[in-house]
């Protein structure tokens, strides 16, 4: 779900739940060029196999697709995906192994990844090791656009339990700097411990007003010089939350 905040004419931390909203559409789309893009590595990596030429049928353990060193739903969904393509290769050379703990001896060779963020795509980069060695066989990368349904795909969680996302992390540490009168700022809610910050510096008395705008239920907290002033929970537009006060 969507959801906005608002900070209108001045010191101010906000924290406030929030999510993001997905149409079908942008979901079909994004799958369909997942599974485009799949099969692309997936013949790269055909006829890298073939090429080998080692004799014999090469065992390949299928390793993790990462984000930072960790798992996330579009790692697994494209090492799934992976795994389906190859296994449907006719008159393959090569036997595809899952690899899970201590199944990696047992294969020639490792494929796995990491999916890196690159602002508007996510790019694959993905390696095919020699596994008696270490030494690298071949390695390739791929371009997907990043969707908001992608872009949820590649949340991992952070310290505080609440998986991160393209917008965070905007801690108390490090809230977000939002403009007076400024534009509709839009963050995500992953779960009842997920907070957004956001710092208000007013350059002179004036009254503010700061509320969100969707169809998630609400909670906000204005903040001073670290001590909580004022709290809301449905003061704005349905279940929304609304704040004013003289900065």
């Amino acid at each position: 779900m969507l959801k906005q905040t608002r900070l209108l004419p001045a010191l101010l931390a906000l924290l406030f739940f929030a999510g993001t909203s997905l149409s079908a559409q942008d979901r079909v789309e994004s799958l369909r060029e997942i599974d485009e893009v799949t099969g692309v590595v997936a013949g790269r990596l055909d006829q890298r196999l073939r090429s080998l030429g080692e004799g014999g049928q090469l065992k390949i353990a299928l390793g993790r697709f990462t984000t930072e060193g960790e798992d996330t739903p579009l790692g697994d969904l494209f090492r799934s995906n992976m795994m389906s393509a190859l296994a449907n290769v006719e008159r393959r050379p090569y036997l595809i192994i899952d690899a899970a703990p201590g199944a990696q001896g047992q294969a020639d060779y490792l494929f796995s990844g990491e999916l890196l963020d690159v602002t508007s795509a996510v790019r694959i980069v993905v390696k095919l090791v020699r596994v008696s060695d270490s030494s690298l066989a071949g390695t390739w990368t791929a371009d997907i656009e990043k969707t908001p349904w992608i872009a949820g795909l590649i949340e991992r969680a952070g310290s505080s339990g609440a998986r991160r996302d393209q917008y965070e992390t905007d801690s108390e540490e490090s809230p977000i700097p939002a403009e007076i009168g400024g534009p509709w700022l839009s963050r995500t809610i992953h779960n009842s411990e997920d907070r957004d910050y956001f710092l208000i510096v007013s350059p002179q008395r004036a009254m503010l007003t700061a509320e969100t705008s969707g169809s998630m239920d609400t909670m906000m907290e204005l903040y001073s010089e670290g001590s909580r002033i004022q709290s809301d929970d449905d003061g704005g537009e349905g279940e929304n939350s609304r704040i004013t006060f003289t900065a």
